[in-house]
């Protein structure tokens, strides 16, 4: 079949998406927890008290969203209902006003296909099957002023940046105490790849001349999708745009059909992990999870080659449609983004996104059911990269219920988490999130339709295992 969704669409529409959906997420919020089986992926020193299974989606999924953009960036409340950005009513100060220099999306998901660890004399095993999903957009101020109201004669879109990762893994990991303090462990995960996207602007400039706007541009995109393939104008055999050539890109002939295979790469990583125990109530703990790379196939290069070409201006749009809006948002960006190809069905290596941890657990003196904390994350991608550190209290009244409530400052800014589970002899339900959306809006509407506001952080994380041993 044909896909008909562009892709310079996704930069806008992931925007309005992201809300519903932070990288490959782990319930960070439960990482103190005792009786949560999946803490081993963010540090596999950590290993389940109980040998478990878990079945899929049920043994954990987890999505989230985070960025310096809101909800209330991009929708606006009136008396006829909830308008995008676009729309005539929304003046461009009023939209200008909550957009940053440069705005950073991040949206992720994680689903357990299948778990099982065992205990088997004073080591722990265990298995994965995971599927991973990530995105990530940086987007300059001067993309959202061009696309609302380009008035002005200059735009500068430098640093504009995407990319997408998708991944299956199977990953088998062991952990052992050594002595009575310490304990350290590993996993091995084998990766097959579906995805993988990076597309980066160095520079663009565009700039009004008469009725025609004139872009200057240094870019590249790089793509791996097993089922996939990007055509030419000459390929498609669709009419050329006169700034595009017959060898650029044509985003509206993407192609599914010609591929056999979901999976365009493979790779191997490791996650390595320790914890000890300093004194009686005081343990500190530090691991690196996804150290390793992937071999990518199918890999299609692109590039605008650090060259300049004109396009007609079109009128201001003023419709009433968020569907005609985003059309006239995808014909502006086509205009932009053009790509010429110069290598298909090539290959490339590329590091995997990697994330560092360090944290410290105290257990209070007067009451040692009680506990606080302290977690260090440091995920390594790049212009995506970003850093966070979470302060805990945690507390477990009875062996059958623990929670944790906590707080964050990453690179999104400020965040409030919370995990509560229930452990029983014959099963672990944990739900959580390490990202509360707080400040809600009214949209004032006849629907009365609630929605988020702020800059964008939510996540929602439920697991779900079946306990088959004594606690150990």
């Amino acid at each position: 079949m044909k896909c008909r969704i562009l892709f310079p669409l996704v930069l806008a529409a992931g925007m309005l998406l992201s809300p519903w959906a932070n990288a490959q997420q782990n319930l960070k919020s439960a990482y103190f927890l005792d009786g949560y089986n999946f803490r081993r992926e963010i540090n596999p020193a950590m290993p389940s008290r109980y040998s478990y299974f878990s079945i899929p989606v049920l043994g954990q999924t987890s999505v989230g969203a985070s960025g310096n953009l809101g909800v209330d960036n991009i929708l606006f409340p009136t008396s006829d209902g909830m308008l995008t950005f676009m729309n005539s009513s929304v003046s461009s100060g009023e939209f200008l006003s909550g957009i940053n220099s440069m705005n950073d999306l991040n949206v992720g998901l994680n689903i357990s296909m299948f778990s099982f660890g065992t205990w088997m004399n004073d080591s722990f095993w265990s298995l994965d099957i995971n599927v991973k999903a990530d995105a990530d957009a940086s987007l300059p101020y001067d993309l959202f002023e061009f696309l609302k109201d380009p008035q002005m004669t200059t735009y500068c879109l430098d640093g504009l940046s995407m990319g997408v990762d998708g991944r299956m893994e199977v990953a088998v990991g062991y952990a052992r105490p050594i002595g009575d303090r310490l304990t350290v462990g590993g996993r091995v995960k084998f990766l097959a790849g579906i995805a993988d996207v990076r597309a980066t602007v160095d520079k663009m400039t565009l700039s009004m001349t008469g009725d025609e706007w004139t872009v200057t541009s240094d870019a590249e995109l790089v793509s791996s999708i097993g089922q996939m393939d990007l055509p030419t104008y000459e390929e498609s055999g669709n009419l050329v745009p006169e700034y595009a050539t017959s060898n650029s890109i044509d985003w509206s002939d993407v192609d599914l059909s010609n591929k056999q295979t979901m999976f365009s790469g493979y790779g191997a990583a490791v996650d390595l992990g320790v914890e000890y125990e300093v004194i009686d109530g005081l343990r500190v703990a530090a691991s690196v999870t996804d150290l390793g790379l992937m071999a990518w196939n199918n890999v299609t290069r692109a590039s605008t080659g650090d060259r300049t070409w004109t396009y007609e201006a079109s009128s201001i749009y003023d419709g009433q449609s968020a569907g005609d809006e985003f059309d006239a948002i995808k014909d502006d960006l086509k205009s932009l983004l053009v790509f010429e190809r110069d290598e298909t069905d090539g290959s490339r290596v590329r590091l995997l996104d990697m994330d560092l941890h360090a944290s410290v657990e105290y257990d209070m003196p007067f009451y040692d059911k009680l506990s606080v904390g302290l977690l260090g994350t440091g995920h390594l991608d790049g212009p995506f990269s970003w850093y966070e550190a979470r302060g805990y209290l945690n507390v477990e009244p009875c062996k059958w219920f623990n929670a944790s409530v906590n707080y964050a400052r990453s690179t999104f800014g400020g965040s409030l988490g919370f995990a509560v589970g229930f452990v029983a002899p014959g099963f672990s339900l944990f739900i959580g999130s390490d990202s509360l959306p707080l400040s809600w809006k009214n949209s004032g509407d006849p629907d009365n339709v609630l929605y988020p506001c702020g800059p964008l952080r939510g996540n929602l994380t439920f697991s779900m295992a079946f306990n088959i041993s004594r606690k150990r």
